[in-house]
């Protein structure tokens, strides 16, 4: 299927599933929180290429942010979301400074592959960015529509 089939839509599907079908190297940037506080989760987390220190075929080589956006440290408050039906909502603020630092030829496509209440959608929208929304949660899915 081409990934054109895929944007500016949220899909109620598992992600793992739906990535798979999804052609290769079609995703710019991915901005995403993943479930948690799972009963089952092992707190592990993703671990690092022990050889080289990075993430195995990480980030893109190409992919830039815009001059000085890292410019505003290490830690970064936001208000909390308090009009917002899901348990744990992004900021707009947040995922805002997020896209709003890539440069948008070379983030042109951002994948959230748990959805949840859609701010990454909103915020792509608003950036004139195309977005990829997966959520597992047919409750999640309603709110969205």
């Amino acid at each position: 299927m081409m990934i054109d089939s895929y944007l500016n839509r949220i899909l109620c599907a598992d992600c793992l599933t739906t990535m798979k079908e999804m052609p290769g190297n079609s995703i710019d940037l991915v901005v995403t929180s993943p479930p948690y506080n799972l009963k089952n989760s092992t707190g592990n987390g993703m671990k690092p290429c022990t050889t080289s220190g990075k993430w195995a075929n990480a980030a893109k080589p190409d992919f830039k942010l815009v001059p000085k956006s890292n410019g505003v440290g290490d830690v970064w408050e936001f208000t909390q979301e308090m009009k917002n039906g899901h348990p744990a909502p992004f900021p707009v603020a947040l995922i805002d400074r997020i896209i709003g630092s890539t440069n948008a030829q070379n983030a042109q496509i951002v994948l959230d592959p748990f959805m949840g209440s859609g701010t990454t959608a909103i915020v792509a929208m608003g950036l004139k960015r195309n977005y990829i929304g997966i959520e597992l949660s047919p409750d999640y899915c309603r709110m969205e529509a």
